[in-house]
């Protein structure tokens, strides 16, 4: 029996509900130092002197990015504080994704099934992991990204290559993602009609194309990806086995749905294919592979809730509370489990950093980088990171203290005046000639 429009809306209200709940609690526990350490260069754009719309690029938000910074600059106009704007466009963009996810699976399955798929979306581990990682711009892009499957799906090419561009001007590797699955989804809709849609081509063309002219060295990008804190197989594997199980128990279902289904075998594939031949960017790509793994996962839900109706209707609602029960363990844990990165002290020290000269610099360790970026307005150097034009080797040098010499030459290849913010294992930035302002903000002199 399928389900009315006013049960659709008043059924995707309460997980809208249920997700905003589950995605304020670190938030209200932590405040801003509840997410990994992008969080510090977004806040950093956020209170950058506002001189034009979209403000002016920082590292983590270059000129590619265009619609994060746009969304940021018109929360920040209206809310004022700068993690508000950040938390209000973060949640906003999940919130979306909610009826994005919704709207995806109705392309496959009934609505009561595309509920299911909600549900599991809501309730994902490796979800969460994305959201704590503060992966802002792919939570940005994943709307954008889920409706160019759609409208592709519905041969709405104009729209889907409208979408398409909002992904690339959003996110490089949601973009990445984008575009293999639309080619991988080419290849399957020719394998199985024999046809060539020209539209279609157009819709992904123009996506490429815009693509390749914000990102014209990707071959150089594909061969050095990103490095940072991504999910890894491990992590995917732990919070997603309830998924996978369900996936496995509905996947001879899949292949029997009558609608046609080449992206989202494609959505499938390309994520697939990128983890088990390590291709560039495949941490990254977990998440999508999560994404499309719900729909199967839900007609897993469905071919349960049959196996049970069939036997007796007494203990189907116990066995599917008894699922979501199973199913919503990992990101239980992973809610309770939680702890900020930097300690209390760091925390409270941080404000300060706002204080410092404007014509000043400040060196930092690269664990909280991130977070002096994001409280000061002056630039932050760290080894390895950002700008910063010495070697790792100057840096061990500079870190034995035992060359006098080189330690002062060192320091004054630096511009003054010149700080450091070190925490308790940061010990070794700190020169003999150091005046200690604060327990972790110190100025460093002439040193000569």
């Amino acid at each position: 029996m399928e389900l009315a429009r006013r049960q659709i809306i008043y059924s995707l209200s309460i997980l809208g509900v249920i997700a905003f709940i589950i995605k304020l609690i670190p938030i209200l526990r932590f405040g801003p130092f509840a997410f990994g350490h992008d969080y510090g260069f977004y806040r950093r754009y956020l209170i950058e002197p506002f001189a034009s719309f979209p403000n002016t690029p920082v590292p983590g938000l270059d000129h590619t990015v265009f619609i994060p910074r746009i969304a940021l600059d018109i929360t920040r106009r209206m809310v004022g504080q700068p993690d508000v704007a950040l938390y209000g466009t973060y949640i906003i963009s999940v919130l979306i994704s909610v009826v994005c996810v919704s709207y995806l699976a109705q392309q496959y399955v009934s609505k009561r099934v595309a509920l299911y798929a909600v549900s599991l979306y809501v309730l994902s581990g490796i979800q969460f992991l994305v959201y704590d990682h503060f992966f802002f711009k792919q939570i940005v892009a994943l709307p954008f990204f889920l409706l160019t499957i759609v409208f592709l799906e519905k041969k709405w090419y104009l729209r889907a290559a409208t979408f398409g561009v909002f992904v690339i001007l959003t996110h490089q590797t949601t973009s990445i993602i984008l575009i293999c699955i639309i080619t991988l989804g080419f290849v399957l809709k020719i394998m199985k009609e024999r046809a060539i849609s020209i539209t279609y081509i157009f819709s992904g063309t123009a996506i490429f194309t815009v693509y390749l002219l914000l990102h014209p060295h990707v071959a150089q990008k594909i061969a050095t990806p990103p490095v940072g804190i991504f999910v890894t197989q491990t992590e995917y594997l732990l919070w997603s086995a309830p998924l996978l199980v369900l996936s496995i128990l509905g996947i001879s279902r899949l292949f029997s749905l009558k609608k046609q289904k080449f992206l989202l075998i494609a959505g499938l594939l390309a994520p697939l294919i990128f983890v088990v031949f390590h291709l560039p960017f495949y941490n990254r790509v977990y998440p999508f592979l999560d994404i499309f793994l719900i729909i199967p996962a839900a007609l897993g839900i469905e071919t349960i809730i049959d196996f049970i109706s069939i036997r007796t209707r007494k203990l189907l609602m116990p066995v599917i509370c008894l699922v979501f029960l199973i199913y919503a363990l990992p990101i239980s844990y992973l809610l309770t489990a939680q702890t900020p990165l930097v300690n209390t002290e760091i925390q409270e020290a941080l404000p300060a950093l706002t204080e410092l000269p404007q014509k000043s610099v400040i060196i930092t360790s690269p664990s909280l980088l991130p977070w002096v970026q994001g409280w000061s307005l002056i630039p932050v150097y760290a080894p390895g990171n950002l700008k910063e034009p010495h070697s790792i080797n100057d840096w061990s040098r500079y870190w034995s203290h035992q060359d006098v010499a080189f330690e002062k030459e060192f320091l004054s290849s630096f511009p003054h005046p010149l700080y450091m913010f070190a925490g308790p294992m940061d010990m070794r930035y700190l020169p003999q000639c150091v005046t200690k302002m604060s327990p972790h903000l110190f100025s460093v002199e002439t040193c000569e």
